[in-house]
C-alpha cells in the first residue's frame, strides 16, 4: 500500500509538471500572404504625382503576414518545454524560408540594362541586399512576425542618370518554390 501511494503522488507529481510545462500557443512561425510596393525617398515622404526629388529611394516591400502553426507531427518527440519558455506568436520566424528577393527595373538603371537584378545597388538596413537574405535568420526571430504586416525596406544606393523614369518588379522567392511578385507604380526622378 505503501508502494502504491509513493507511486500515485510520484506520477501525478510527475505529470503535473509535464503538463503546465506544455506550450499551448501554437503559432510560432509567420507567414507571407501578399506583397504590396510603396515607394517614399529618403525621409519617408511618398512621391508627388509619381516624382521623387530625392536621391535615395526606398521600395518598401509592405507583407500581409499571419502566424502559422507548425503543423508536423511525431509521437517520438516530446513538445513540452520544461526547462524553458515557451515561444510566443511568430517567434520562431518565417515558416516557408526567404530564399531570395529579385529587383528589377522596366528601363536602364545606369550600368544595369532593363530586366537585369539591381542588387548590386540595392541595400536593406545598411547591408546589401544579398548579405542581407543570407544572414536574414540570424536576426529575423521576434523581429518581423507580425499578425498585421511586416515592411522591409529596400533602398536603392544610386539615383539613375540615364532613364529617369521607371517601373520596379519585386520577387520574393521562398524555399518552397513559392514566387510572390509585383509591380511597382511609375516614378521619375527630378
Amino acid at each position: 500500500m505503501k508502494k502504491a501511494i509513493i507511486c500515485l503522488v510520484l506520477s501525478t507529481g510527475i505529470l503535473g509538471f509535464l503538463l503546465s510545462s506544455c506550450c499551448t500557443n501554437e503559432f510560432v512561425y509567420w507567414a507571407i500572404n501578399d506583397l504590396k510596393i510603396e515607394i517614399v525617398d529618403e525621409d519617408q515622404n511618398p512621391p508627388l504625382n509619381n516624382q521623387i526629388t530625392s536621391n535615395t529611394l526606398f521600395l518598401n516591400l509592405v507583407l500581409d503576414t499571419d502566424y502559422v502553426a507548425e503543423v508536423t507531427f511525431n509521437p517520438f518527440v516530446n513538445t513540452c518545454y520544461a526547462t524553458q519558455r515557451c515561444p510566443y506568436e511568430g517567434e520562431l520566424g518565417l515558416k516557408d524560408r526567404l530564399k531570395n528577393i529579385i529587383v528589377t527595373s522596366n528601363m536602364d538603371f545606369n550600368n544595369c540594362p532593363a530586366g537585369t537584378v539591381l542588387s548590386s545597388i540595392i541595400d536593406v538596413h545598411s547591408s546589401p541586399l544579398t548579405l542581407w537574405i543570407k544572414n536574414f535568420y540570424s536576426y529575423q526571430s521576434g523581429n518581423y512576425g507580425s499578425d498585421d504586416y511586416v515592411i522591409f525596406p529596400l533602398e536603392l544606393t544610386e539615383r539613375p542618370t540615364n532613364n529617369l523614369t521607371h517601373v520596379f518588379t519585386v520577387s520574393i522567392e521562398q524555399a518552397s518554390g513559392r514566387v510572390l511578385t509585383m509591380e511597382s507604380d511609375t516614378i521619375t526622378w527630378n
